[in-house]
Order: C-alpha cells, then structure tokens, then sequence
C-alpha cells in the first residue's frame, strides 16, 4: 500500500474544533470519475441544553461531513459541508458511514447512531436523490439489535455486492452487510461453572453477518442470531469493522481489527483470488 492522503483534525475543522477522527469511506461517481469522501468526527460542540449535564468533559458531538475531488488524491478541503448531524437525544451521535448505490438516482448512507448516553449503537440510514444536495435521515435503525451476542450493539460497517457467479449467477441481485454487535458496553463477570464465550462490549465488539435483495432494501436479514461469526482467536476475540472489496482482476480484498494477545487491535486483512471466489460462490 501507498499513503496518497492523510488528515490532521486541524485539516477537517471547518466549522468547529475536532476532537477525533473515526469511520469514512469513499464513493465515486461512475459518470465523471470523481470522488466523494465521506467522514465521521467528533467536533467541539456542546450536548443539546436539557443534556448538558451528561457530556463528558473533553467530548464533543459526532456528525458526518462530506468532501469531494476529482481524484482521491485530490480530495478539496474546502468543499467541506457537515451532511448529517441531530441534537435528537436518541440519536445525538452520527458516524462511521457506508455510502452506495442500489439505484441509479440514489444515494444511499448507512451510519452508525448513539444516544446521548452511549447506551446502545444502532444502523441508520439516510438518502440523497439525484441532482439533490442534501441527505434526508430514513430511519435510525434498519437492523435490529438482537437478543443475545448484539442485543447492545448492532453497527453495520460494510455492504458487499455479491458477483453473479456460481449459485448466484441467475439470482437477483444480492448483498451482504458485515456489522458490530455486543451484549453489553461494559464487560460482565461470567459464570465460571458456566460455559465461557465471547461478550462483546464497547470498543471490543465482535463480527456479525446480514443479507438482503438489493430490490428490496432497506430490507436486511440478520445470519449471526445467537452467536456472531466473527471472533479473534485472541485476547477479547474482538473483531470488528470491517471493509471489503472486490478488485478489478476479480479478487476479494477485505480488512478489519482484530485483538490480540497483548490486547491491542491493529488493522490486519486478507485477500481471496478470483479462482478462489468463484470456488467459495459454487462455480
């Protein structure tokens, strides 16, 4: 890999201080080439008044901003513009963006939402139609928190169109989503005359899978009900946002954070060939 571009907070303040830096992802317009880059930050803004009292000293609110270029590598600062932001208390928190397209003339923009209380974390979607500038919030939540390993935390991180090959050669079109899930955001004591598992919990969550018809989103179903299928082998067996995608020789290229035994979760990745794609796909 090659570093063609990086950001200090200083860079992405365009309309308040930032405190962190999180979630983005890149979306590019097929018809021109260029290049949207959408991220998440958590700016110096106070809760909304009836909440104050519960803002952290030192936090701020987490919004979602846009930039665009021609080229990645080109991306404009000054084309800044915060597209998704609420004082709703349920909801106060917006970040980690997914941006695609089902649909020639919408945009589509899965985020991950908090409320005021960091409680719980759930999927939102908002959409952008064609020749229009803003997005309109859809919904907070289009994937359901479970009842068991994500009943805490149910945050899409990646939608993966599947290729049609193999089995899914003369299906409609398909995809599956990767998304976070815990059970607490705090870790709990376990039994130990009980069986042991994994509990994910904020900042250690674990790897769930979803599908659904392209046809018929924000319709998703959930695969990972009673336990996720995604655990490290090591330290808290966190795993967790990841991203994929499919390269134009055909391969797989997917990455995510990991923990490991010293409990640390760098970003490690894995990549699958075409041959083998097609393999897994029932060719």
């Amino acid at each position: 890999f090659s570093k063609i571009l990086s950001f200090s907070k200083s860079d992405l303040a365009h309309s308040s201080g930032v405190v962190s830096i999180e979630g983005g992802c890149f979306l590019q317009n097929l018809e021109d080439g260029s290049i949207e880059l959408f991220i998440s930050t958590e700016k110096e803004i106070a809760y909304p008044k009836q909440l104050i009292n519960f803002q952290k000293p030192g936090t701020g609110v987490w919004s979602i901003d846009l930039f665009k270029g021609g080229k990645a590598e080109d991306i404009d600062l000054s084309t800044a513009k915060t597209i998704l932001s609420t004082e709703e208390s349920n909801s106060l928190h917006l970040k980690d963006p997914v941006a695609f397209k089902t649909e020639a003339n919408v945009t589509n923009l899965i985020y991950c939402n908090h409320p005021f209380s960091w409680s719980s974390s759930n999927t939102g979607l908002a959409c952008r139609k064609q020749n229009e500038s803003d997005f309109n919030i859809i919904s907070n939540s289009i994937l359901q928190r479970g009842n068991s390993w994500d009943v805490a935390c149910s945050r899409i991180t990646e939608r993966l169109s599947i290729p049609k090959i193999g089995n899914f050669s003369d299906l409609d079109d398909i995809s599956i989503y990767f998304y976070d899930g815990a059970e607490c955001l705090r870790s709990l004591e376990q039994n130990p005359e009980a069986a042991r598992r994994p509990r994910g919990y904020s900042c250690e969550e674990l790897g769930g899978l979803a599908w659904g018809w392209d046809h018929e989103f924000p319709k998703i179903h959930p695969i990972s009900t009673e336990f996720p299928l995604f655990i490290s082998p090591n330290g808290t067996g966190c795993s967790r946002y990841v991203s994929s995608i499919f390269l134009q020789d055909g391969s797989l290229l997917a990455s995510w954070q990991q923990a490991q035994k010293d409990g640390s979760q760098p970003l490690v990745f894995n990549t699958i060939n075409h041959d083998e794609v097609a393999r897994l796909l029932g060719k």
